[in-house]
């Protein structure tokens, strides 16, 4: 089986959108497993209340073990 993972950083939750988006493409083709990954955030939380960025995705964060 192939495995393919999407790594993606969204403030906004557009590219997170887009990801899942290519997940179900990729999932119509047999032999195929995904996993959507977010990169960790590199704002710091003040920053990202001044830009109202929303709460994260509920993907597990990218790490160098996965």
């Amino acid at each position: 089986m192939t495995k393919i993972a999407i790594v993606y950083y969204s403030t906004y939750g557009h590219i997170a959108t887009v990801a899942k988006a290519i997940k179900e493409g990729i999932l119509k083709v047999d032999g195929i497993s995904v996993d959507i990954y977010q990169v960790p955030e590199t704002l710091p939380k003040e920053v990202l209340d001044k830009m109202h960025a929303p709460p994260k995705r509920d993907h597990p964060i990218a790490t160098p073990d996965r």
